[in-house]
């Protein structure tokens, strides 16, 4: 689940971004072949869509989630996705998925230090981005390799990223998550955010992933309330921005208040896929029934509108109520 970036110049790890362990030892790369539902539509239509090595084997049938997961999106994203040139992958293990990218692009491959899924794209004349999903999955706490039970959502949290790409494919600095506007609606939703209580009907009893916790090196702290409306310990006395940097730290610390992103991809894709319409398993359950439930209207509303249109919102919209219009740039 995780962001992309260049191949010409950056490059992060999917969800793992520096978090994970990367794996010990390089896997020899997994053939991959053309996976070819009967309808044939994309990404299913002979070009677009590949299944590669152990992953063919899948009981669970891991790449016709996907298919059906793309093929459900809207027409004029799936159109964009054909013209913009991304396809879409199905390995065994993240560990599969780094050795193929290895032997594909060697003079800069794409790190894969674990996780389910990613996305990167090259830049130039014929931009191509590939999103990725795992049959199997490098928890970032325990360390150890557990089933991706989150196919169709990992693979919607990369469409998020893959849209972005699309709509911008000629270089980082355009992304929609990482222009100016973007980045002025997420201080807003922030500052929003930090004022909406009390803290348990914000965050409730969900349990975090082990996704979602930073750093994976001090374990998962549990649920920010319990059945009582009260406020577990490890969250005690924090309010709900301190709240978010321990239980969804990927998105949250350090990131959105001054520190590096890759926060804003990771917000841009996870709202794409939670408020888009569609109903999967989240692989980031407190995210998505927390933050996103609670707050973050002001980037929710200009991502649905790209969704629908393809373009920025106008200059002369309505903005929801406590969204002030941005006054920057949507691609710088």
């Amino acid at each position: 689940m995780k962001r992309l970036l260049t191949l010409s110049l950056m490059a992060f790890a999917l969800i793992a971004g520096g978090l994970f362990t990367a794996p010990k030892a390089q896997a020899a790369a997994p053939t991959c072949v053309k996976y070819e539902p009967i309808s044939m539509r994309y990404p299913g239509d002979g070009k677009h869509q590949f299944v590669c090595g152990k992953a063919q084997n899948d009981p669970n049938g891991g790449s016709m989630i996907i298919y059906n997961a793309i093929t459900g999106l809207p027409s004029n994203i799936t159109t964009l996705f054909v013209n913009e040139n991304v396809y879409w992958y199905y390995f065994y293990t993240p560990s599969d998925a780094s050795a193929w990218f290895k032997a594909h692009y060697p003079n800069n491959p794409y790190t894969v230090t674990g996780g389910c899924g990613g996305t990167f794209t090259i830049t130039g004349s014929s931009p191509t981005t590939i999103a990725w999903v795992s049959e199997y999955c490098v928890d970032p706490v325990n360390n150890h390799v557990p089933q991706n039970k989150w196919v169709q959502a990992t693979a919607l949290h990369e469409a998020g990223h893959a849209f972005e790409y699309a709509l911008n494919p000629t270089g980082f600095n355009a992304y929609v998550s990482e222009s100016s506007n973007f980045h002025q609606l997420a201080s807003q939703d922030l500052a929003n955010f930090i004022k909406n209580t009390p803290i348990c009907n914000v965050w409730g009893t969900t349990v975090p992933s082990d996704y979602e916790v930073w750093p994976p090196s001090g374990g998962n702290p549990g649920a920010v309330c319990n059945t009582q409306g009260q406020v577990n310990k490890p969250y005690a006395g924090k309010n709900n921005e301190d709240i978010a940097d321990v239980a969804t730290g990927y998105f949250f610390v350090d990131k959105i208040d001054g520190g590096p992103s890759p926060l804003y991809a990771e917000l841009f894709a996870e709202e794409w896929a939670a408020k888009t319409g569609r109903n999967a398993p989240p692989v980031f359950p407190l995210m998505d029934g927390g933050p996103l439930a609670h707050g973050f209207s002001c980037t929710a509303f200009a991502i649905l509108w790209f969704f629908d249109t393809l373009a920025p919102p106008p200059s002369n919209i309505t903005w929801p109520t406590g969204c002030t219009k941005p006054t920057g740039s949507w691609t710088s």
